[in-house]
């Protein structure tokens, strides 16, 4: 599981540094139909649908969300996105419809979704509060933290990474972008 590394606070945001090892995700996810259209799968109500027949899940009252290539197209890379709706999972063998992919170990910059946090995302980025996804912690993480003053990067060749939001049941939410250390 992830290791917290450090907690960083900006402007009364609690930033987490985590030590992620490699992970297993398991759950539903669709490729984009083109470049510049969403899939037309809705991989949340397949998730919904099917999340109990995810074997060995390590997040069994957690829903995440995992923007692939997202980060890349961001940056004038062209590359197919998608959108997995999963949870995190020790079983590699899933039954048929669901799909594992592995994340390579990694570090991660994690901020809990608050009324705060989005005022500083409207300060940094000029970016509102969506309501029903937490994509713009994206950019504030990567704002923030891919500098030389705070040590991080984007990784260099968007290999294998992914940005994250963590829908828990509790109603305690995160988003988090996987770095590396310059």
């Amino acid at each position: 599981m992830e290791q917290l590394i450090e907690k960083i606070v900006i402007e009364g945001i609690e930033f987490q540094i985590i030590q992620k090892p490699a992970t297993l995700y398991a759950g539903y996810k669709a490729d984009a139909d083109n470049e510049d259209v969403e899939s037309s799968v809705d991989t949340y109500q397949l998730f919904q649908a099917g999340h109990k027949n995810i074997k060995n899940s390590l997040t069994p009252d957690s829903m995440l969300c995992l923007s692939i290539n997202y980060k890349e197209c961001n940056h004038g890379h062209n590359a197919r996105r998608s959108l997995m709706h999963c949870q995190e999972t020790s079983e590699r063998n899933q039954p048929e419809g669901i799909t594992v992919l592995e994340s390579p170990a990694c570090h991660m910059i994690k901020v809990k979704s608050t009324e705060a946090t989005w005022k500083l995302v409207k300060k940094i980025t000029g970016e509102d509060n969506p309501q029903w996804h937490m994509a713009p912690l994206f950019g504030l993480c990567e704002k923030l933290f891919c500098n030389e003053e705070r040590g991080f990067a984007l990784t260099p060749d968007f290999s294998d990474t992914y940005e994250i939001e963590y829908y828990n049941a509790d109603g305690i939410n995160y988003a988090g972008i996987s770095v590396v250390k310059l």
